[in-house]
């Protein structure tokens, strides 16, 4: 529906020629003196100024009558719709949002938000005096990543408001941390907001909004910690049971370490981490005689066995395992969007020479006989083809449908991508590169229809 909202004065249908209504929209000839195959095609033209573009898409019916239906629901859909209209305050809020999602944008507020944690970090290494003129210079930048910062907000706010806005967890924390950074700047004449100023350092977690590689660990790890709890609660367990037995049975003989439960948990932790563990132990076989000092060695090395060894490698091997998980779960997501999004492609006005191509069999075959069209095309022999060569050569192949390659297809394919030197030409060459790219792009796009 969103071509057909967008449908502007004209569809192209081979073999009939239609006029309608005072919009002034028409159906054109195609040519058809290839083959009959070209009778199911017809191509629709988006309009100008909405949000396609003024962009091309082919489409291909199973049959002639099918073809014509379709055209006719276009054509119908059409006269029925009324195009939204938008005030300059939506116009100007899509033209902002569409800023603020730019990828210049976001890379830049990345960047903005790694100065400020360096920045802080640099604070924290020199700890200056106040009144000196590092500590000046310091609390310059902290202004102006405030005032940056805050601006970064407003936009946000403006450009998304509001389902989008408050549907995003990540809005939320933004707007968390830049009301703190404001009290904190704007009011630090009060003793007891100054470790709001402490926050500055969370600022840095605003890159995981940005960076998909960062927000992929939160999300691996957020879906890990329930399998990964199920087997931290084994270890508090076995340390609690631990540090009832010592408090029971060793409080007496060393009251600093195991006095009261709490006491002996926190030792535990310590003889489980190795913390000293060795030291404790010993000081506990000098505190005791006999029998007792084998009792206190099989106490440690059992607790050590169990739950540093054994029972800690599980809660990591759970975490790893969970871990891995959901980073496969999220690269099979993120195919599923990217094999979705070539599927949904359009025709490439191309299409039909890479289906001949596709079916070439050799590497060698298939230099042969790009070379062999680029020849075709170059009629001047110059070893270089601009747009006009490369459109009249293309439209004199024998393909089906008749290939018809607009300028827009040569800005957006060829020029946008680099494969025309400055003087907007192709070399044999660059024509090779150009078809190569293209012809792998048919191919995965064949690939992902099929998947899908």
């Amino acid at each position: 529906e969103g071509v057909i909202t967008e449908l502007d004065a004209e569809c192209s249908e081979s073999n009939e020629i239609h006029s309608t209504n005072e919009a002034g929209d028409a159906l054109h000839d195609m040519p058809t003196n290839r083959h009959s195959a070209s009778d199911s095609v017809f191509i629709v033209f988006t309009r100008d100024d909405g949000p396609k573009e003024g962009r091309k898409y082919c489409f291909k019916a199973e049959t002639t009558r099918d073809m014509h239906d379709w055209v006719k629901a276009i054509l119908d859909r059409k006269a029925d719709y009324t195009p939204p209209e938008h005030s300059n305050a939506q116009k100007a809020q899509n033209a902002l949002k569409v800023f603020y999602s730019s990828n210049a944008f976001q890379i830049v507020a990345a960047i903005a938000i790694m100065v400020n944690f360096l920045c802080n970090a640099v604070e924290a290494e020199l700890n200056p005096e106040e009144g000196t003129r590092s500590a000046q210079v310091l609390e310059q930048f902290d202004y102006a990543f405030v005032v940056l910062f805050t601006v970064e907000l407003a936009i946000n706010y403006v450009a998304n408001w509001f389902q989008d806005l408050v549907s995003d967890a990540w809005n939320w924390f933004d707007t968390i941390v830049v009301i703190i950074s404001l009290i904190s700047k704007f009011a630090s004449d009060n003793p007891g907001l100054n470790v709001l100023r402490t926050v500055r350092a969370f600022r840095v977690f605003r890159l995981f909004k940005r960076l998909k590689s960062l927000r992929q660990i939160l999300r691996a790890i957020n879906q890990s910690l329930p399998a990964v709890c199920n087997a931290f609660f084994l270890v508090i367990l076995m340390t609690m049971i631990y540090a009832i037995m010592g408090t029971t049975f060793i409080r007496l003989v060393d009251p600093e370490n195991f006095g009261v439960f709490s006491v002996s948990m926190y030792t535990m932790f310590r003889i489980m981490t190795f913390d000293n563990a060795a030291g404790i132990t010993l000081d506990l076989i000098d505190a005791v005689t006999g029998i007792d000092k084998l009792l206190v060695v099989l106490f440690v090395v059992s607790y050590q066995l169990i739950v540093a060894f054994i029972l800690s490698n599980i809660v990591m091997a759970v975490l790893l395992d969970k871990f891995c998980e959901a980073s496969e779960a999220s690269k099979a997501e993120d195919a599923e969007e990217a094999i979705a999004l070539l599927a949904c492609a359009t025709i490439s006005a191309l299409d039909p020479l890479l289906e001949q191509l596709s079916h070439i069999e050799t590497e060698a075959t298939l230099s042969r006989r790009i070379k062999d069209i680029f020849v075709f095309i170059d009629e001047d022999s110059s070893n270089k083809v601009d747009f006009q060569e490369l459109r009249l050569g293309l439209k004199r192949l024998e393909t089906d449908p008749p290939i018809d390659f607009s300028a827009e297809d040569f800005e957006n394919i060829v020029i946008r991508r680099g494969f025309a030197q400055a003087d907007r030409q192709m070399n044999s060459q660059g024509f090779k590169t150009f078809l190569d790219m293209q012809l792998k792009e048919f191919v995965q796009k064949q690939i992902s229809r099929a998947v899908e």
